[in-house]
Formats: structure tokens, sequence, C-alpha cells
């Protein structure tokens, strides 16, 4: 079994390639049935939620480096990552710039003004986080599918989105985390973080290799 760079799978057989194709075109259908909404132009947190998830397709890295493809419609999924960009990444902080936010993606964004991210069980937890390897990670999808499809609208949003978390690492006085990134800090408030000197396994590795 090989890669998407042609790379030999150490200790991956046919077998478990064979496998987890098939399950992920079963779930690829139940997430295109359930998930996507046409009106919106996006795939929802879930079918009765009407927000979008930073984080919903970080296992496209997964699937693309073990050469499965993507993981949803190509199409739906550009359409859905310039709307996280839209929402998630300009409903944050900005220091230097007014009307649109440049500090990472935060985790949720609605799409409904008046949703207030709850569910059943209450408020959803870190739902104003924006997770530093979560961003880049994020960026690396958009970047990568970008590329495939030819979209320089999509591929800008990613190096943006990236470059917000940088920013805010190493080149804004006020945060100053440096080498002491955070995992996690606020959207609107990035000097407020938690959890220094983490982040997301491979985070802005995975952009690098994208890139």
């Amino acid at each position: 079994v090989e890669d998407t760079e042609g790379n030999v799978l150490e200790g991956v057989s046919d077998a478990i390639c064979d496998d987890a194709k098939k399950e992920l075109a079963r779930c690829r259908t139940y997430v295109e049935t359930v998930l996507w909404d046409e009106a919106k132009g996006c795939y929802l947190f879930n079918s009765d939620t009407p927000v979008l998830m930073a984080d919903a397709f970080i296992g496209e890295r997964h699937a693309h480096n073990a050469g499965l493809g993507n993981t949803v419609d190509p199409e739906k999924l550009a359409g859905n990552y310039l709307k996280v960009y839209e929402y998630n990444v300009g409903d944050c902080y900005s220091k230097e710039r007014t009307g649109f936010g440049h500090c990472g993606a935060r985790n949720l964004a609605s799409l409904d003004t008046r949703h207030t991210y709850r569910t059943g069980d209450g408020v959803i937890e870190h739902s104003y986080d924006v997770w530093t390897g979560v961003s880049y990670v994020l960026s690396a999808n958009m970047y990568q599918l970008g590329c495939e499809l030819g979209r320089e609208d999509l591929i800008r949003a990613a190096l943006d989105t990236a470059h917000g978390v940088y920013f805010t690492t190493y080149l804004d006085t006020d945060t100053a985390y440096y080498f002491n990134t955070p995992e996690a800090w606020n959207a609107k408030n990035p000097r407020y973080s938690r959890n220094r000197m983490y982040q997301r396994a491979r985070g802005a590795w995975e952009l690098l290799r994208a890139v």
C-alpha cells in the first residue's frame, strides 16, 4: 500500500486498506445525506444545530496521507471551507485590521446569529476557543484542496488562516507566545490562553507538508 506521494506504508495490508475504503464509502453517504445543507452550502455540526466546526474535517489529513482521497465531495468541501473561513476565521479578533479576524479559526461559528452554541446537554464547551494546531491542520486541508481544484480563493484563505496563528504567536507583542505556543486562546481576546507549550500533533508540520 502506498500513500499519495508514492511512499510505501509499512505494516498496512491491502485487506485493511480495502476495509477502510468500504467504511469510508458508507460514512460518506451518511455525511452527504444528513449533514450537508444545500441551502447554506456547508456541512453542519449535526442535523439540528446550524453551526460550523473548524475541526470537522481534520480527518481529511489522515485520509489524504493514507491514500484514501477526499472523504466527501471535493466541490462541496471547498464551499464548506470557505464558509469556515468567513464565519470561524472572520469572527475572531484582529489586532492590525478591521472587519475580519486574524488569529486563527474559532472552534464553532453560528450560521444563525440567534444561536447560542447550545445542545441538549448545555453550552458547547470550548466553542469560543481558537485551537492553534487545529487551525494549522485546517489550513493544510484548505491549501491541499485548493491546489487539487485550482481554487486560488481557497489557497489564499488557507494561508491567511495560518498566518493569523503565526502572527498571534510570534509577531503580536500583546500576546508574545513565541516558543511557548498554547493549545488554545480566546477568539475575541487571544491574550487569554491555556495549556502553554502544547499544540495539536503535527499541526504546523501538516501545513508545511501540504505547501
